[in-house]
């Protein structure tokens, strides 16, 4: 049978059997067959002493370890992953899996084979994680933005919007954005245009704030935000009661709230309101109490010259008993009824008489003397008859 013998010079007196020959071709496997199953994988490589008839291939033995794939190679890329559990039967070859060439431990060689290294459901090239936690899979619940990390154990920003969670007011909020200073004002993690309704979170909702993008870093109280405006009243609000009337310009610059400022509740415009808080509604010195022209004219001042009466009417244009003074009692020097005139000492001094004074009284003694002189001397003679 030599045409089948593949060793027809070989050793003698041994009998061919599956025992001594195993794949038939007249070789003694124990000294002459170097490829005892004759699949072209010699017998220092050959893992598999097992089917004949076939020729070792990469398409019949991926990993050339002389056993066929297809019926007796449980490991077909002999990364000792069975076939059965390796997510990449026919992979590389020619390498060991470790944690490093193989995160995920699915048999595939990270570097060359396995698009998810981590196995998370999350493609290499979208996971800011790719080497990261293992055996779990990517989902709303785990992974908020989607990015490869889990939210519970390696994910410091759930929803990418590149503040911390710790720091972040919405640490599940809007996706697809970014904060800065145009998008989230206040560096609250909260998307101004659609999910923060107080932009530059001084705690005064956006709808009612006069300071939508005010200062930050405050908060608004009765001692910081005195109108509850919005507007820090130290540094960015002019009118700290919001009555309308600015604080440069008003008597009253924390006074009542809830009101604006118009001729019919503040007549003199200075932020005081008139039926509660001003004294003076007309602003002319003299307290409503005490004036007859208690909503008068305005821009004035009374006093001597304005308002001789002192009763809060302007002299020349409101006040009706007011009469004008003849020219030598012009310049009054001191109205009572304004300020409290005092003695001085030329008012204490006796009048002293003048020289005309002196002339008639020597006149009018002249006449009496005149008179008396005659009767006098009548007297007399009429008394000299008698004693004689």
């Amino acid at each position: 049978m030599n045409d089948y013998d593949s060793c027809k010079s070989g050793t003698l007196n041994w009998t061919a059997s599956p025992i001594l020959d195993y794949d038939g071709d007249g070789c003694l496997d124990a000294t002459e067959d170097s490829d005892d199953d004759n699949d072209k994988v010699a017998d220092i490589f050959d893992d598999c002493k097992g089917a004949v008839n076939w020729s070792s291939t990469k398409s019949s033995d991926h990993d050339g370890d002389g056993c066929r794939d297809s019926d007796e190679d449980l490991d077909d890329d002999n990364d000792t992953y069975s076939d059965e559990e390796d997510t990449c039967p026919l992979g590389t070859v020619g390498w060991t899996p470790s944690a490093t060439l193989d995160k995920d431990s699915d048999g595939c060689l990270d570097l060359l084979e396995d698009p998810d290294d981590d196995n998370d459901g999350i493609l290499d090239l979208l996971d800011q994680c790719r080497a990261g936690d293992v055996d779990w899979l990517a989902s709303p619940a785990t992974d908020y933005d989607s990015d490869g990390c889990q939210d519970s154990g390696e994910d410091l920003d759930d929803d990418n919007d590149l503040v911390l969670d710790l720091n972040d007011e919405c640490p599940t909020g809007d996706l697809d954005w970014f904060s800065n200073p145009l998008t989230d004002f206040d560096s609250d993690g909260c998307q101004d245009q659609l999910e923060d309704l107080d932009d530059d979170n001084d705690l005064v909702l956006d709808s009612v704030d006069f300071c939508l993008d005010g200062e930050l870093n405050w908060q608004s109280t009765l001692a910081t935000d005195y109108d509850s405006d919005g507007c820090q009243d130290l540094t960015e609000d002019i009118d700290d009661d919001n009555d309308g009337v600015e604080d440069l310009f008003e008597n009253c610059p924390m006074g009542e709230l809830d009101w604006i400022s118009d001729p019919v509740l503040d007549y003199d415009g200075d932020g005081c309101r008139d039926a509660t808080e001003d004294l003076d509604d007309d602003n002319d010195g003299v307290t409503d109490l005490e004036d007859s022209c208690q909503k008068g004219d305005l821009d004035w001042q009374s006093y001597n010259v304005t308002d001789s009466d002192a009763d809060g009417c302007q002299d020349l244009t409101e006040d009706l008993d007011y009469e004008t003074p003849e020219p030598e009692e012009s310049g009054i020097e001191c109205n009572p009824f304004v300020t409290t005139c005092n003695e001085t000492a030329s008012d204490e001094i006796e009048p002293q008489a003048t020289n005309d004074e002196g002339e008639v009284q020597s006149l009018i003694l002249g006449l009496l003397a005149m008179a008396l002189v005659p009767t006098i001397l009548g007297g007399l003679l009429i008394a000299y008859r008698i004693r004689w």
